[in-house]
């Protein structure tokens, strides 16, 4: 009798109890980030390298010309360190970004336009300088 008792309790405790990293929350969530380094400090690649290794992770592109760093998916632990790192310069969202085409809204007035005469082709008609190429 005593036996089964301590194996439930001990059977109890070993479910109570994570085993393992992730066990309780699961794998921790990444976030992709591109991470801007100071010039003279260490390669992009082995600063990438060295925080995938001690947080998990992965490095997407390294960057060696217009900027000095690399991109990379990172946990929230590995973002905050390469924040608090005086060799990085700074860490910022790597997200899809485009630009936006400017329509003008239908019925916009712009500065009168519809009052305006309308352009003829005879350009000598309207400038008559323009045949001597003499503009004011």
């Amino acid at each position: 009798m005593q036996w089964s008792v301590k194996l439930a309790v001990l059977s109890m405790l070993i479910t109570l109890v994570p085993i393992g990293g992730y066990a309780a929350e699961g794998p921790p969530q990444l976030t992709r980030v591109i991470v801007q380094l100071a010039p003279g400090g260490p390669a992009p690649e082995s600063m990438a390298q060295d925080v995938v290794g001690r947080f998990g992770g992965r490095v997407g592109f390294v960057y060696h010309h217009a900027v000095l760093g690399f991109s990379a998916e990172l946990p929230e632990a590995g973002i905050e360190a390469l924040r608090r790192n005086p060799v990085v310069v700074s860490v910022g969202e790597d997200r899809l970004v485009s630009i936006a085409v400017h329509d003008q809204p239908s019925g916009y007035d712009r500065i009168e336009a519809d009052l305006a005469p309308a352009p003829s082709s005879d350009l000598n008609a309207e400038f008559p300088g323009a045949a001597r190429g003499t503009f004011v």
